[in-house]
């Protein structure tokens, strides 16, 4: 399970198995968890246990962090 990125403790995150799918990152932080798509947009597949402030944080660091979550997934699922 690659970690890609640590912020205001939510764990982006994705699976090996994954990279048959399109470009997502899971993430989770506390009890809740989620995925969201990155490619070809950040886009949400669900979100549990978040609240709308948190979802909204949490998609604005998605949004910020983007080059980084995109070029980590291409670096080890493209290879």
């Amino acid at each position: 399970m690659p970690r890609v990125l640590t912020v205001q403790g939510y764990i982006f995150y994705f699976f090996a198995a994954d990279c048959a799918e399109r470009a997502h990152m899971h993430v989770k932080k506390g009890g809740a968890n989620g995925k969201i798509w990155i490619q070809p947009e950040i886009e949400v597949f669900y979100l549990k246990g978040f609240k709308q402030k948190e979802k909204r944080q949490l998609l604005k660091l998605a949004e910020e962090n983007i080059a980084q979550l995109t070029e980590y997934w291409n670096a080890y699922c493209n290879n």
